[in-house]
């Protein structure tokens, strides 16, 4: 009988492993969905406004990016516009109208070119900086009644399960993005923000986050009315 009892006890632990082993190829699975998911996500870090500011519509910007690559800095001025349409509001690329790279601007053609075309706003947005981080992701461990919990003796004569996700070191780049909005009535800074983007899946997705967040924040702050 004795021998009956734990032949009985190794099929319940054996049941045990494999019910270990489902748990934690789904927990690993759904890690993997979560670091997934998290890919990419940019959020504001700081928001400044003009706390004199008086807000007046605003009909026309005036869309400036900063940034060696022309393809990125288009990509991005046309993110701006497209978020900026959904707000009826009009747009001019400055990749289309002003000098690319280090060329000097013409301050005087330049002030011409935005009184003529009557523009109210002008945001310059830059890249200050790419940074790697590292953080350390804590490991969790999971209860998991056996299957012979549900009668008292194979309870008394087996013991639990607990599953564990040993925790790992995790490396992510944040890329921080500087945006300043100017009035052309005076050429005074009337807001101004920061942004940060974790590990961007690609270019494309991080730009189109950030002019969301971009104009998405101005009009909270109350400078595109």
């Amino acid at each position: 009988m004795e021998s009956n009892q734990w032949a009985r006890i190794r099929r319940i632990r054996g049941r045990e492993k494999r019910t270990m082993k489902r748990i934690g190829t789904w927990t690993f699975g759904a890690l993997l969905g979560l670091l997934v998911v998290s890919c990419g996500s940019s959020s504001m870090t700081g928001v400044w406004s003009d706390p004199t500011l008086v807000t007046a519509p605003v009909h026309k910007v005036l869309v400036i990016g900063l940034g060696s690559s022309v393809t990125n800095t288009k990509l991005f001025e046309g993110a701006m516009a497209k978020q900026l349409q959904h707000r009826k509001i009009e747009s001019i690329l400055a990749s289309n109208v002003m000098p690319s790279g280090n060329a000097p601007i013409d301050t005087v053609g330049l002030r011409a070119f935005i009184k003529q075309n009557k523009v109210d706003l002008i945001t310059v947005t830059r890249v200050v900086g790419v940074s790697k981080e590292r953080e350390y992701v804590q490991g969790t461990t999971y209860y998991t009644p056996a299957p012979g919990y549900a009668a008292f003796y194979p309870y008394y004569y087996g013991s639990y399960a607990v599953v564990s996700d040993p925790g790992y070191m995790r490396e992510y780049h944040v890329a921080t993005v500087e945006t300043n909005a100017y009035a052309t009535s005076n050429e005074k800074l009337v807001w101004s923000g920061q942004s940060k983007t974790v590990d961007p899946a690609s270019v494309n997705t991080a730009i189109d986050e950030i002019a969301g967040l971009l104009v998405s924040e101005m009009a909270k702050s109350g400078v595109l009315k």
